[in-house]
């Protein structure tokens, strides 16, 4: 495998190094999707299962998915090593985390975490209806998903520290190569709740006139017409069906509430126009 000092040629994919992936505890299911160019998404997943997979992203990608849904707390460090190793081995410019809701909070504190790290790369996150306080105990998070995860840290110890240590992405972040854009709904008083408690230099807020958690959706709508947007739509209601959290989201069990309140928000950017327009991607 090659790294930053072998690169292709300009238009075509990298042989990616991916040695470091090695660091990376069980807990977190990776895929990865070579790309072109100088910049790398790490796709963080909201369920066990890798998601986002038919989304054309504008570079390579990293795909993880959380196998504990410990909102990317668990074993984090191990995480973030591997992903630190792999971005310097492969000399990527640019990082962009992308996640929505448990995994916006991943996205926050990964992208957190690796611009430390490595400051001579331009990193970002892309987060959607995030929470950003886990611990100490959140009583405005409401998802079953956190109250097993905090009955977990109650048992064992290594969950308890690493929630301690990483559940709580609120500080003033304030790094010259850090730049976070979240997105949520200013009529979700959860969301806009734990968007607003951010703070610093790095953080751009981006409201979105709606009652939506899962304000990803609109942009995965992009260009859809009302046609795309129930076939989205109803594929999100069939997963909350089975999903606990999903269902607890929703703001009215009809899906054509859901269609009307993406399609009123107007014509939105898909993913990759949203990444291009991070740091590093333009």
């Amino acid at each position: 495998m090659r790294g930053s000092d072998e690169r292709q040629a300009d238009g075509e994919e990298l042989i990616l190094d991916t040695s470091a992936f090695g660091l990376i505890n069980e807990t977190y299911k990776l895929g990865l999707r070579p790309g072109r160019g100088s910049g790398v998404v790490i796709n963080l997943s909201s369920r066990r299962s890798l998601m986002l997979g038919s989304v054309p992203f504008p570079c390579a990608v990293v795909d993880v998915a959380d196998q504990r849904v410990s909102y990317y707390t668990t074993f984090v460090d191990s995480l973030i090593d591997g992903l630190r190793g792999f971005v310097a081995a492969n000399g990527f410019e640019a990082v962009c985390a992308i996640g929505s809701s448990k995994s916006g909070f991943g996205a926050l504190l990964v992208s957190r975490e690796l611009a430390r790290a490595l400051p001579q790369v331009q990193v970002s996150a892309l987060a959607f209806g995030a929470q950003t306080r886990l611990w100490p105990p959140n009583e405005a998070i409401r998802f079953k998903s956190y109250h097993n995860l905090l009955e977990r840290a109650g048992r064992r110890r290594r969950i308890l520290r690493d929630l301690q240590r990483f559940g709580d992405v609120r500080a003033s972040v304030d790094l010259p190569n850090l730049r976070w854009s979240v997105f949520y709904g200013d009529q979700h008083p959860v969301d806009a709740g734990e968007a607003l408690a951010l703070g610093g230099t790095s953080v751009a807020l981006k409201p979105l006139p709606t009652r939506l958690h899962s304000t990803i959706l609109p942009f995965l709508c992009a260009g859809a017409g009302r046609a795309g947007v129930e076939a989205v739509v109803a594929a999100y209601h069939g997963r909350a069906a089975s999903d606990e959290d999903l269902k607890a989201s929703l703001v009215s069990d009809k899906e054509a509430d859901m269609v009307e309140e993406i399609l009123a928000l107007g014509p939105q950017p898909g993913l990759a126009e949203l990444i291009r327009a991070q740091l590093g991607f333009g």
